[in-house]
């Protein structure tokens, strides 16, 4: 019995070890291109920074529920965060290289999946974006404003398990949105109107809790607020210990429902792949 234990920890350790050494090349991949890395970061910083003037005009005119301009800063702040280290985009890397090009062809004689190759690529980026992210929250808590929080433990630990729900649910989302180029010659339309869902849907555009009930109840319902909205008010503190946990409580039912969808949409897109590219 203790040699049969031994042998299956050596061998958990080896898969271990060989994902750990592959990440690596993905990390140092990105490093190297750390610069592309700021670049890419821009684009949520812009979009914050947009976002925050016009709701600062708007706090000024007292039309915006009660809520002042610390909840928007904060509020904004920690969905840049979660924009650039919970959001996922390898939709069009699946879609254009994997796909269109042909890469996939020798992805799948390798011994590890298509779907680790496309998450550890990924990761290494969503992690330096997210280090950008902090270094400016935590210049705007210094030298500006406090920013509002979470701030007991229980919170912390469930808005950190919000946070990895809702990675995952992005991932899974966004790889199922590039594998529709097994059936697509363009994914560019698609891709465009899921981001403008998402930015709608996901309480990019405006916090979830400001939209009217009806609107609410829809946005809290799909699985674009369990993205990157959810891990946000779990950050934030705007959220109790029950309304925190029906909101995870959500979040798994998307990663039921996703993770067998994404097998299926594989599987079948696998039966049509053409191995050459289009």
């Amino acid at each position: 019995m203790e040699n049969k234990n031994w042998k299956l920890f050596l061998f958990v350790m080896h898969k271990i070890g060989r994902f750990y050494h592959v990440f690596l090349t993905y990390l140092k991949d990105a490093l190297e291109y750390r610069s592309k890395a700021l670049v890419y970061f821009m684009y949520p910083l812009v979009s914050t920074t947009v976002m925050l003037i016009f709701w600062y005009a708007a706090s000024s005119t007292h039309a915006t529920g009660g809520y002042n301009f610390s909840f928007f800063l904060s509020y904004y702040l920690w969905m840049m965060l979660a924009g650039s280290a919970l959001m996922c985009y390898a939709e069009d890397a699946i879609a254009r290289y994997g796909i269109y090009r042909g890469d996939l062809s020798a992805q799948l004689l390798r011994p590890f999946s298509w779907m680790t190759h496309v998450l550890f690529a990924e990761v290494p980026w969503r992690v330096m974006g997210g280090v950008y992210s902090v270094l400016i929250m935590v210049g705007v808590s210094i030298f500006l404003f406090p920013i509002q929080h979470n701030t007991t433990v229980v919170g912390w630990t469930l808005a950190i398990i919000a946070a990895a729900l809702g990675f995952t649910i992005s991932f899974l989302y966004k790889f199922i949105l590039g594998s529709s180029a097994f059936w697509l010659t363009n994914t560019r339309g698609l891709t465009s109107l899921s981001d403008i869902i998402i930015m709608l849907f996901a309480g990019q555009l405006m916090p979830i809790r400001l939209m009217p009930p009806l609107f609410r109840s829809i946005a809290l319902s799909l699985p674009f607020s369990s993205m990157v909205y959810i891990p946000v008010a779990a950050l934030q503190g705007t959220l109790g210990t029950i309304e925190l946990l029906r909101a995870i409580g959500i979040q798994l039912l998307w990663l039921c429902l996703l993770i067998p969808l994404q097998q299926f949409i594989w599987r079948r897109g696998l039966r049509v792949y053409t191995g050459v590219g289009q």
